[in-house]
């Protein structure tokens, strides 16, 4: 698969639930790839395979990550598996002792990609992006604010789709920063569900009290509309006004940066420093507004068609 720019090759070993794991990359899947990958992803399945944890991971302590003392190999520990990078081998291996939580299910990988990305200057955003003939909008904002009203709403109304809520960017690609797809999931309470989104009607369910959320892959839907890269453009606020209507008006950046900055740069593999530093630059270099979501889903994408026509086409 060609993730961020990268190859990546998966390597499965175990049955349904790994393979499973796989339908959330299943757009970035590319059709003749090569024998030497950026990376390579070896996972399987330790109830079935029974090949047994790496030592080193086994031993992993809580909190569920450690490093070697070269930083070169990191290992997580998780409810349901366990994993390891060895940065300079450029390869992660996955073993699961117990069936893919929906978080698995959804973000399959999630901690060691995203360190595997940071390394290469690929900065993950907790954010909405879509895109229409290249051009794309980032939608900004804490959980709750509507970023995933408004993906999925453009989504339906032609726009291309990279992600609700988990998408990377390049600092370093040229003229315009570079947004990419990382997951093609969506996670979404049953009722916004059926409400919002009413043309989908696979979801999985949660099975432990804290999955209150639906899993849905838009890409069993919608796979012509599956991208995995468009230049950003704009970078819109949505949030919950009020208002009977949707409008955009033009936002100041000190606060675009506020609702974009903390919860994507909390908790990453990099430096606070280095990820404030990128989001920055993705502040200042392009246009910033509100979007007030009014009452009607439907009349999301004009407003955001607003906003592309109002961007240069270089």
């Amino acid at each position: 698969m060609c993730l961020a720019g990268r190859e990546v090759r998966v390597r499965t070993i175990g049955g349904t639930d790994v393979d499973a794991l796989l339908v959330p990359l299943e757009h970035l899947r590319i059709p003749e790839p090569s024998r030497d990958p950026d990376l390579t992803i070896d996972v399987w399945d330790d109830r079935v395979a029974v090949m047994g944890l790496p030592s080193d991971i086994a031993a992993a302590p809580w909190p569920p990550w450690q490093a070697s003392v070269d930083g070169r190999v990191i290992s997580y520990r998780y409810a349901d598996s366990a994993a390891a990078m060895d940065r300079a081998a450029r390869r992660i291996v996955v073993a699961f002792v117990r069936a893919p939580s929906l978080r698995s299910r959804g973000r399959p990988f999630n901690d060691p990609l995203r360190l595997w990305l940071a390394d290469r200057r690929i900065q993950l955003l907790h954010a909405g992006l879509v895109a229409r003939a290249g051009k794309g909008v980032i939608f900004g904002g804490a959980n709750g604010s509507g970023k995933s009203t408004a993906a999925l709403a453009c989504l339906r109304a032609g726009y291309d789709y990279l992600g609700d809520d988990c998408v990377g960017f390049a600092t370093n690609a040229g003229p315009h920063h570079v947004g990419y797809s990382i997951f093609g999931s969506v996670y979404l309470e049953p009722d916004h569900l059926r409400s919002a989104f009413p043309e989908v009607t696979t979801a999985i369910a949660g099975q432990a009290p804290h999955e209150d959320k639906a899993l849905v892959f838009p890409s069993l839907h919608f796979a012509d509309r599956m991208t995995r890269s468009a230049s950003i453009r704009a970078l819109v606020l949505p949030r919950r006004s009020g208002r009977a209507h949707a409008r955009v008006t033009p936002a100041p950046k000190g606060e675009a940066l506020l609702r974009l900055a903390p919860s994507s740069v909390l908790g990453a593999p990099r430096t606070h420093r280095d990820g404030l530093d990128d989001i920055a630059s993705l502040v200042g270099a392009v246009p910033c507004y509100w979007l007030d979501l009014g009452d009607d889903p439907a009349e999301i994408p004009p407003r955001v068609d607003e906003v592309l026509s109002s961007t240069p086409n270089r």
